[in-house]
């Protein structure tokens, strides 16, 4: 089945419900630009490394990634208990490396289409995971609404 069929399948496909936690690392531009690309660097990626030790300890699914995350959790008290870990990671991560370290973060449960990638679009960059429908979108919205380095 070539990618266009596929997208034709999945808009017809009815939902399944998900539960999102998204992730905005608040200012991270300002940030880059304070620290340097190469200080920034080792801050940014120290930051993905703990959240996804806690996103596993929560079991979650990472779907995304850019300066925040996207994430698949079981349930909302599993995005609710990863949320508030995730606070306190970042907290000290911003302690440690004496920095402005903050994340807003959303959580939202609802119908969602998730559909893996071809191996073809993989090897092409692809990400494994495509998930789509409002819940993403408000889960996004969610995270925006969140004041910075508050739990949700």
């Amino acid at each position: 089945m070539n990618e266009a069929s596929q997208a034709e399948q999945a808009s017809s496909m009815p939902g399944e419900r998900a539960t999102f936690l998204c992730v905005d690392l608040v200012d991270s531009t300002a940030l880059i630009q304070t620290l340097g690309d190469g200080r920034a660097g080792v801050v940014l990626a120290r930051f993905a490394d703990a959240a996804r030790e806690v996103f596993l300890d929560h079991r979650g699914r990472e779907i995304d990634h850019t300066d925040g995350f996207l994430v698949l959790c079981d349930d909302a008290v599993a995005a609710l208990a990863t949320a508030l870990d995730l606070h306190r990671r970042i907290a000290s991560l911003a302690r440690d490396t004496r920095s402005k370290l903050h994340a807003r973060i959303g959580i939202h449960s609802g119908e969602a289409i998730v559909r893996p990638n071809t191996p073809e679009a993989i090897a092409r960059g692809a990400k494994p995971l495509e998930v789509e429908g409002l819940a993403k979108a408000v889960c996004a919205a969610c995270a925006a609404l969140q004041r910075a380095g508050k739990p949700c």
